[in-house]
């Protein structure tokens, strides 16, 4: 007996279709949401020092206090003075006084409480590159200069000085050895990147740097997602969830058109490397 009853209606490519944008911004909103709740927990944190300062008494306060941060002209007394306190430095008296839970936030709300403090970090070397330095005072004829990532800072760098190469730690670009570092923070230096934005960088006088005995939580440099980005993230995420809850489907026993031409996949944009943020002004010498 045939059987004339009407066909069961298939499902429809573009409810397919919406239900992967749906979880695709319900993805994007868990991730816009989970960069605030570290940003907030990062804030709270930074409030906190696991060891408060210590004023080395070795130390000349009214030389570094000539230093300007964020700016673009160095001071050459303070700058020198310092490396040259790190490297003759006593590495094991410099970690026992050291900082820890110095924060990058920190160093940036009130660097004048900390300069000249010793402080200890732990991240990945990027970059570890030499030059002739300037004639100075203390014959430091030769200089080293890194920039480090740590976990708490993410995209933002250090910017590492020394008199001595280090040890066992690979020259260039790209190296990413987790590190150990112990020295001085002297100030806010302020450089160019490749794209032409100003940006400054905390500068520290080295008294120890040594690879990582054991491998750690740090990771390479990830690209920071402002605040503004992430907000309009959110934006995006609302305002395509209430349009899809008035544009559903609603059921009909009449099987929907397909049409292919809206069968498009777009490739989601990768993110800038952080590589490129450092730019060219990070391969010229610091001192100029």
């Amino acid at each position: 007996m045939l059987d004339f009853s009407s066909p069961a209606t298939p499902p429809s490519p573009m409810r397919n279709r919406r239900t992967v944008s749906l979880v695709t911004m319900l993805f994007l909103a868990i991730a816009a949401i989970s960069h605030f709740l570290q940003r907030s927990s990062s804030t709270v944190s930074a409030t906190v020092e696991s060891k408060p300062p210590v004023i080395d008494p070795f130390i000349d306060q009214k030389i570094l206090a000539s230093f300007e941060d964020h700016s673009r002209s160095i001071d050459f007394q303070a700058y020198y003075y310092l490396l040259n306190q790190a490297r003759h430095a006593d590495p094991g008296k410099l970690i026992e006084q050291a900082a820890s839970g110095v924060t990058y936030a920190q160093l940036l709300d009130d660097p004048g409480r900390y300069r000249g403090v010793s402080l200890h970090l732990r991240g990945r070397l990027f970059r570890l590159i030499d030059y002739r330095p300037q004639e100075n005072p203390f014959g430091i004829d030769k200089q080293y200069e890194g920039w480090l990532y740590t976990p708490g800072a993410g995209s933002l760098p250090y910017c590492l000085i020394m008199a001595d190469r280090p040890a066992d730690i690979p020259m260039g670009d790209g190296i990413y050895t987790p590190v150990d570092v112990t020295g001085y923070f002297l100030g806010w230096w302020r450089y160019s990147t490749k794209e032409g934005k100003r940006t400054s960088a905390p500068i520290i006088a080295v008294c120890r740097i040594q690879p990582q005995r054991e491998p750690s939580a740090t990771s390479m440099p990830p690209v920071a997602l402002s605040p503004t980005v992430a907000w309009i993230m959110v934006g995006i995420v609302v305002a395509s969830l209430v349009t899809w809850w008035w544009q559903r489907p609603r059921a009909s026993s009449t099987p929907a058109s397909v049409d292919t031409d809206q069968w498009i996949f777009q490739e989601t944009p990768g993110q800038e490397t952080t590589q490129a943020a450092i730019g060219d002004e990070a391969n010229q010498p610091l001192v100029r």
